[in-house]
């Protein structure tokens, strides 16, 4: 974990246009992890949303428990099942494992889905974890805890 810098930006006050700054030198491998993270989180919540399978697929391991056809099969039913989903989600923590290969990450998240079969709109909130895994530059779904994200 990096620490942050405190930069005077001129010797004077405010009111003289000076201000001080705080800088993100040493910071550098948390705000990474995050952003990765984040990219990978936004763009399954993006395909999900948008009911787009070989989208969100691209974004799963081939290691995800029980076959990434299953998993596939699931969200085929779900997109079937409603005709809304609206996800939004706030990053609690990103913990990388020691060799950095795998992210466990907390969210808490606010999920709106519409029943097809009813046309009523179903809301629930919460906080999971999800862990992520890095294949090439990018990190990909390895495993949803329950209350899974993606049903």
């Amino acid at each position: 974990m990096g620490a942050a810098a405190l930069l005077c930006a001129g010797c004077g006050s405010v009111e003289d246009g000076y201000q001080w700054v705080v800088s993100s030198v040493g910071i550098d491998a948390e705000s990474a992890q995050r952003a990765q993270a984040r990219k990978t989180l936004d763009a399954l919540v993006d395909a999900y949303q948008s009911r787009n399978i070989m989208g969100f697929m691209k974004w799963v391991s081939p290691d995800y428990p029980f076959a990434p056809a299953l998993l596939e099969s699931q969200l085929s039913r779900s997109f079937t099942q409603y005709f809304y989903i609206e996800i939004m989600y706030d990053l609690s923590s990103v913990v990388p494992s020691a060799d950095e290969k795998t992210l466990s990450v907390n969210i808490n998240f606010r999920r709106k889905l519409g029943l097809t079969r009813t046309g009523q709109l179903l809301s629930d909130d919460g906080s999971t974890n999800l862990l992520l895994q890095k294949r090439g530059n990018a990190y990909v779904l390895l495993q949803q805890h329950a209350p899974a994200l993606f049903k």
